[in-house]
Order: structure tokens, then C-alpha cells, then sequence
């Protein structure tokens, strides 16, 4: 018998991988590629750009520092890139090669010297970038080490991020990853354990147990529990009409549903039907101060919860951390629409230029506003169970959606308000339902 160990990583075809993991990006713009080792990162990048340049055209941009996979498409003496758009605001047209071939395939360089890598990452423009590769039905790729700081920011702008390797951003949430390219494959148990001298050691044997049987008792289990909140959720009063705030219902709001903001005592005093302040006036650790995000964009404004509800629907794709707030204008209940959490109003524009760019509802009449305040719904969720909560109240018509927090947990927040006041409608329809809220300021990143 004739024993073959794997093959290792350099001899794996990347390129070849790039490429079929590209025949399934076609309805996608802007992708970042991930990975520890620049060589493959570039080459599955090269390889998705290859595949996807037979039918657009198609712009890889080498953030990994001129990797030779890339660089070597198309040579030059001009060492203009990616770090003079970001820095000089030199034009993207100047610094992209084209390489040579029927296909239409660019490379953009990374340029002479990067001078805060981190603060390219954060730069916004990159959503305006990904806006016009989206309106040429083009593709941005770009290739990017997975370890860079605050990669996070870059890929939670594009349509995603394919993973190169084993290795992960921390804070990356898991529906953003596209595809994972992890290489050779390892040798089975039983190949490593001929390949591999054995060496004599103690054992201490347990009695065995049938990890078929613990597994399909965990199945079982889980099955019964997801059966048993469904019904819980169905009954509940969210489930029917009955949740509807007191004043769509023709009852005025009670006058003790909210307090006035005059500090945390005045407005955790009263009992359940006070809409609280939680600690710190909603600040509840020491990074939340540099983490408030209170710019959004008003959207449409509808007369019937119905109407909100459906545009959400609709857009819920492009309206990062969309929701609605029921508000009063001239005495009469409307839903406003509310898109985005951004701590400058500069970020908050370029989701505006997306939105235009994609014909999104009113976006031509939007404006950007400040929203600091939203109801906190739950805290600490962790980044794998995030769409699983949300689409929860998602499905009882609830205007819930989550915001990265800096130690890689979520908020589930609902509604923006402007003012404390604004959230009372929200927090008492709530409160009716057995779901209990805090008033806090928006913090996090938008996913």
C-alpha cells in the first residue's frame, strides 16, 4: 500500500478556487477578500476577478502591499494606488491598470506609502465607491490582510467578505461572510496515524458514549424549544392588534408613560408604566461615549403602521439599521422611517448617496437628522445570534435592528427618536406586550 500525505498550501490552486467561488458573486458589487498569507489572499481575489471579468468589468484593489499575484498583471514605473486616492484624493481612473486580455480587468495598486492603514478602513468613501461599482453593475474586489486594523469597517460598507485560511476578523459578524477558501485539505484520522510514529503514552479510558445519540437528544431538545417559542410568540399579545400603542387605539398616551430628561432618579421613579432612563443616561460602559451614533437619514413618513412596515420589507437590504418611530404631526399618528446609526453625518451621507443611487423610496427628499435615543431592547447578544433575534421581532411587525458594539456583541435597539419624549408611543406599546425597554443613546456600529 502506497501512502500519500497532502499536498501543502503551495501547491493548492487558490487561483482555481477564486475562480469557482466567483461563478456565485454575480448579483454582488463590492467584496473584500481576506486572508493571512498575501499570496493566496491574492490569488483567490485574482481568481474571483478572473471569472466575474467575462461578464463586467471588474477592479481588484491590492490593499496587502503590491502582492506579486497582482502586481504583476500589470507592471509599472507610476507608483501611484490606493493609499493617494484615500490620502490626496488623487481620481480612481488615475491609478487603474488595465490588464492586458479580452477580459475587463483592472488592478489598483496600493500605492507608494500608507500612512494610517486603520484610517482607510474607517474612510466612508468606500461606500461611495461601492454606490457607483453597483450602478455600473460593476465588482470592486478588494484584497486586504484579515489581521489589518479595523478591517471590520471596510467589509460591513461592501456586499460582504470571502475568507481566506482559517483565520477571522474578531468582530466580523457572520452574515457577512460570503465563502471561506480554506485550502488543501487535512489527512483523515486514520492517514495522519500512519503517517505519524506513534509514541507510547498512558491512557485513561472512559466509558464510551454515542455521540449519535447525545446529538440527536441535543436535536430533539433544541426542537422543543424553538416549537414551544413559536407558540409562546404567537399568543403573545404582539401577536394581535392588541399591541398597538394606547393612542392608535383612541386613548390618549397616560401623562406617567414617559419622564422629562432631567436625570436617571426622575425617570426611574414611578413603577413599570415609566419609560426608564438605564444607568448613565443609557451610557453603559466606559467606550460607550466614543461609540454614540445619533446620525440617521428620514426617510418616508406613512399614516399607517402597514405602509412602514412595507417599505422596510422592501429595502431592508440597502436601509442599514432601518426601523420606524411612531410620531405625532398636527395631532395625527404617522410612522417615520428611519435609516442608519453614524457618529459623524458625513457617514450618514453616503448612505444617502447609496440609497439615491439605488431609487430607493424618497431618498431625494431625505435629510439627515440626528436620532441619539432608541429603546433598548436586549444587550450583549452575541454576533451568532443577532439575525435570529432580530427576525423574531422582525416577524410581529416590530421596528428592531442591531448595532455592533465595540467588544463584538449587539444591541437590539427600536425605533430612532430625536427627542425622549418621542419614544413613549414605542415603549408603551412595548411594555403591553410583556417586552420591557430602556431609553439609552445609540451606540454601536450598523452592520
Amino acid at each position: 500500500m502506497t501512502l500519500i500525505a497532502p499536498h501543502p498550501a503551495s501547491q493548492f490552486d487558490w487561483e482555481a478556487a477564486g475562480r469557482e467561488l466567483g461563478d456565485k458573486l454575480d448579483r454582488l458589487h463590492a467584496v473584500a477578500v481576506l486572508g493571512s498569507t498575501d499570496e493566496f489572499t491574492a490569488k483567490v481575489a485574482l481568481g474571483i476577478a478572473r471569472q466575474q471579468a467575462r461578464k463586467r468589468r471588474v477592479a481588484i484593489g491590492d490593499l496587502l502591499g503590491d502582492a506579486e499575484p497582482l502586481h504583476s498583471l500589470a507592471p509599472s514605473d507610476d507608483h501611484h494606488g490606493l493609499a493617494d486616492v484615500f490620502d490626496y484624493g488623487v481620481s480612481l481612473d488615475k491609478v487603474a491598470r488595465r490588464v492586458e486580455g479580452p477580459d475587463a480587468l483592472f488592478v489598483l495598486p496600493t500605492g507608494a506609502f500608507i500612512g494610517d492603514q486603520a484610517g482607510i478602513f474607517v474612510d466612508r468613501r468606500w461606500s461611495r465607491l461601492a454606490a457607483g461599482f453597483r450602478k455600473e453593475e460593476a465588482l470592486l474586489i478588494i484584497a486586504a490582510n484579515v489581521a489589518a486594523p479595523d478591517i471590520e469597517a471596510l467589509v460591513v460598507q461592501f456586499d460582504g467578505a470571502v475568507i481566506v485560511g482559517e483565520s477571522a476578523p474578531a468582530r466580523l459578524p457572520v452574515a457577512r461572510v460570503l465563502g471561506v477558501v480554506r485550502g488543501p485539505q487535512r489527512a483523515s484520522r486514520a492517514l495522519r496515524a500512519l503517517l505519524t510514529p506513534v509514541r507510547p503514552q498512558y491512557v485513561i479510558r472512559a466509558a464510551k458514549r454515542s455521540l449519535w445519540k447525545l446529538g440527536a437528544s441535543l436535536g430533539v431538545t433544541t426542537a422543543a424549544i424553538i416549537a414551544a417559542l413559536g407558540l409562546w410568540l404567537a399568543y403573545r399579545p404582539l401577536a394581535t392588534t392588541a399591541w398597538a400603542p394606547a393612542w392608535l387605539r383612541g386613548r390618549g398616551v397616560r401623562a406617567d408613560s414617559v419622564g422629562i430628561l432631567q436625570g436617571a432618579d426622575s425617570l426611574n421613579a414611578g413603577g413599570d408604566t415609566v419609560l426608564k432612563m438605564a444607568p448613565g443616561m443609557g451610557l453603559l460602559t466606559k467606550l460607550d461615549s466614543a461609540s454614540i451614533s445619533p446620525y440617521g437619514i428620514a426617510l418616508v413618513t406613512f399614516n399607517t403602521q402597514a405602509g412602514a412596515l412595507l417599505e422596510l420589507q422592501r429595502n431592508g437590504a440597502s436601509l442599514r439599521a432601518g426601523t420606524f418611530t411612531p410620531v405625532f404631526i398636527r395631532e395625527t399618528p404617522w410612522f417615520r422611517v428611519v435609516a442608519g446609526a453614524y457618529a459623524d453625518s458625513a457617514s450618514a451621507a453616503a448612505l444617502l448617496d447609496t440609497l439615491r443611487a439605488r431609487g430607493t423610496s424618497d431618498a431625494g427628499r431625505a435629510l439627515i437628522e440626528k436620532f441619539p435615543y432608541a429603546l433598548l431592547v436586549q444587550r450583549d447578544v452575541p454576533d451568532t445570534s443577532v439575525a435570529s433575534r432580530v427576525s423574531v421581532y422582525v416577524a410581529r411587525g416590530l421596528p428592531v435592528y442591531a448595532l455592533l458594539q465595540s467588544d463584538g456583541t449587539a444591541r437590539v435597539y427600536a425605533g430612532a427618536f430625536k427627542a425622549p419624549e418621542e419614544a413613549a408611543p414605542l415603549h408603551d406599546a412595548m411594555r403591553r406586550s410583556g417586552i420591557r425597554t430602556s431609553l439609552v443613546y445609540r451606540t454601536g456600529r450598523v452592520y
